[in-house]
C-alpha cells in the first residue's frame, strides 16, 4: 500500500532548503530513518520517515525549498505496517484505568492518623480526640552518665 511522505511540522520555518537527500528510489527504510536534510539560517535538522518500507519515488531534490505538508516521497509499505495500521483504526478504545490513587492501599502515620483512624473505627468525632497536650520531651531526668557511674543514693 503506497504511503505519502509529507513534511511534518518544522517550527516556524517554511521555504527551507534541501542540503542532503539520504534515499533514493528502490532503497528500503525502517520507521523514523532520516529522509533529507534541511538548513534553515537558524538550523540543521534532519526529517525522519513516519513510515516503513519501501521508497517508491522521491518527490524533492537536493536545492529544493519545501515547507510544512510538502510531498517528499511515496514509499511503498511492508505488508505488516499496513495490517497493524488499519487494524489500529479499527481498535475500540481501551477501558478507563484505575487512577494509582485508587489503585494503592491508604496508609498513614502519626498522631493525625491514629485520630482519623479511631474515628473510622466508630470512636466518635474528631473533636473529643485531642492531640497529646504537650510534645513528648526527649530530655533524660539524669546525665547520660549516670548510668555508667554508681549514684549518690546507691553511695
Amino acid at each position: 500500500m503506497p504511503s505519502e511522505v509529507r513534511t511534518p511540522n518544522i517550527g516556524d520555518f517554511s521555504d527551507v532548503e534541501i542540503i542532503e537527500v539520504y534515499v533514493k528510489a528502490g532503497d528500503h527504510i525502517n520507521k523514523e530513518d532520516s529522509i533529507v536534510a534541511l538548513e534553515s539560517d537558524k538550523a540543521t535538522m534532519d526529517i525522519p520517515t513516519p513510515v516503513a518500507g519501501t521508497v517508491r519515488e522521491v518527490k524533492v531534490k537536493l536545492g529544493d525549498r519545501i515547507s510544512e505538508g510538502d510531498l517528499l516521497l511515496i514509499v511503498e509499505e511492508e505488508a505488516g505496517a499496513a495490517a497493524a495500521k488499519e487494524a489500529g483504526a479499527e481498535k475500540p478504545a481501551p477501558e478507563a484505568v484505575q487512577p494509582v490513587a485508587e489503585a494503592m492501599p491508604e496508609t498513614r502515620a502519626g498522631p493525625a492518623a491514629s485520630a482519623i483512624d479511631a474515628v473510622e473505627a466508630g470512636a466518635g468525632d474528631r473533636a473529643v480526640i485531642a492531640p497529646p497536650s504537650a510534645p513528648p520531651t526527649w530530655a533524660s531526668p539524669s546525665p547520660w552518665w549516670s548510668v555508667l557511674t554508681p549514684s549518690a543514693a546507691s553511695a
